[in-house]
Parts: C-alpha cells; sequence; structure tokens
C-alpha cells in the first residue's frame, strides 16, 4: 500500500493535510471520488456547525428575553443560576406557559367587565325610564347619581 496525501479546506479556510491509505493501483476516477467524497463530506459539515451555531444563538437570544432581575414579576419563574440551553429552553416554556395563563385571565376579566358595563348601560336606562314615567305623572324625581356622573 501506499500513502496518499490529500488536501482539503477547513471551516476557517486554513488548509491541513489528510494521509489516505490507498492501494497501489488506485486510479485517478477513484482518487477524485474520494476527495469529492471528502469535501462533500467536509461541506456538510461546515453546514451543520452553521445550523448548530444558529440554534446556539437563537438559544441565547431567547435566553436574553426571559427576566433576569430579582424585581421583575416573573423571575421566579424563570431564576436558575445555571444557564445551560436545556434551562433556557426550560424556562423559556415555563415563562410562555405564565404569559399564556395570564393573557387568559386577561381576557376573561376583559370579558367579565364588558358584561358588567352592558348591565349597567341597561341598568341606567331602566332607570332613566322609571324617572321619565314619573315625571310623566307629576311626581318630583332627583336625578339619580348614575346619570348625574355621565353627563
Amino acid at each position: 500500500t501506499m500513502k496518499l496525501k490529500v488536501w482539503t479546506a477547513s471551516v476557517e479556510n486554513h488548509m491541513y493535510e489528510k494521509d489516505l491509505d490507498a492501494m497501489e493501483d488506485i486510479s485517478d476516477e477513484g482518487l477524485e471520488a474520494i476527495v469529492k467524497d471528502k469535501e462533500k463530506k467536509e461541506t456538510h459539515n461546515i453546514i451543520e456547525r452553521r445550523r448548530r451555531y444558529n440554534i446556539n444563538n437563537q438559544i441565547l437570544e431567547l435566553g436574553k428575553l426571559l427576566p433576569q432581575h430579582h424585581h421583575e414579576e416573573y423571575y421566579k419563574v424563570v431564576k436558575n443560576e445555571r444557564k445551560s440551553k436545556g434551562n433556557i429552553l426550560e424556562a423559556s416554556a415555563n415563562y410562555i406557559r405564565l404569559l399564556r395563563a395570564e393573557y387568559q385571565k386577561k381576557i376573561a376579566l376583559e370579558e367579565k367587565y364588558r358584561k358588567k358595563e352592558e348591565i349597567n348601560r341597561n341598568i341606567t336606562l331602566k332607570l332613566q325610564e322609571y324617572e321619565d314615567m314619573f315625571a310623566a305623572f307629576g311626581l318630583s324625581v332627583e336625578q339619580s347619581d348614575i346619570l348625574a356622573d355621565e353627563e
């Protein structure tokens, strides 16, 4: 067997040498296929490193969006001294769940408030109707405080 040296490029575009064991009767096409395969693997490795780098950066960015200070309302949900990727993702999921629950409470309270306002409007209209009826019969009625507030 003879040793073939193949030069390939690394991620940082530095050249490095690789020894390939090859049989003496390796053809040019065989050598070309080996080099092509190595280039393909290296390209795949570069793409995979970029993908991991992007994922890691996005996880760190997600961690920055979490409450960071003790005085922040939701800090106790996400606090963790060890900022590993897993902890950041877990804290993010917990925080999102908490925010969703808070949002649902807010929606429910707004709906309850809207219904109360509608009931108050109807009561006010009914009160005005009764006051108008009393006035039609010549009865003296002081204007209600509710109606005075609206004017």
